[in-house]
């Protein structure tokens, strides 16, 4: 299973439920998050900020999150690489994880 996400629209427990559902014992998941320069998440904490305010739905997910909820759902992380895009504007960091058991 391997799948893109923004992490200004992830819906990350439903994401990770729909792997374990998916995958088989032993199979792996990438997941490419983009990473963001300091500007871009002083824009996405104004803007989540401002969505829980008028009771919108918001969540930031980082690599250290998204670890942690893998690992919480029965995942083992293998790697995080960082990758620069084609048009060098962007990074990515794309995380590879196994579902144990």
């Amino acid at each position: 299973m391997n799948t893109d996400i923004d992490d200004l629209h992830l819906q990350a427990p439903a994401l990770i439920e729909s792997a374990i559902r998916r995958l088989r014992p032993n199979g792996i998941l990438m997941i490419a998050l983009p990473l963001r320069s300091h500007w871009e998440i002083l824009l996405i904490t104004v803007r989540a900020w401002w969505e829980r305010w008028t009771g919108g739905h918001f969540q930031f997910w980082s690599r250290r999150r998204l670890s942690a909820l893998l690992e919480s759902r029965g995942f083992m992380n293998l790697e995080s690489i960082k990758i620069r895009t084609s048009s060098r504007r962007r990074q990515i960091m794309i995380l590879v994880a196994k579902k144990t058991g």
